[in-house]
C-alpha cells in the first residue's frame, strides 16, 4: 500500500485472508485499503466489526474508538 499498489496489496490480503481469517493486522490493512480500490463502505463495514469482535485491543481499534469519542464530544460542545 505505501507504494500505492492497492490492487496488488488487496490481492495479497484477501490470500493471507484466507490463511487466517481472523488475523488482526489482515483486517486492518484490508479495512484501510479497501476504499482506495472502490470497496463499498458496506465490505469495510464488516471488516472493521470482525476487526473489533476478534481483536478488541488492537492498536486500530483503539485509535478509531478514540477518535470517535472525541468527535462525539466535539460534537455535544457544538450542540451546547
Amino acid at each position: 500500500m505505501l507504494a500505492g499498489k492497492y490492487e496488488e496489496a488487496q490481492r495479497l490480503l484477501n490470500e493471507a485472508l484466507g490463511k487466517n481469517a481472523n488475523d488482526p493486522d489482515t483486517l486492518a490493512n484490508l479495512v484501510a485499503c479497501l476504499p482506495h480500490v472502490g470497496q463499498s463502505p458496506d465490505l469495510v463495514k464488516r471488516y472493521e466489526t470482525q476487526l473489533t469482535s476478534v481483536a478488541p485491543h488492537h492498536g486500530w481499534v483503539a485509535n478509531i474508538t478514540a477518535v470517535s469519542a472525541s468527535f462525539d464530544r466535539a460534537m455535544e460542545m457544538m450542540e451546547s
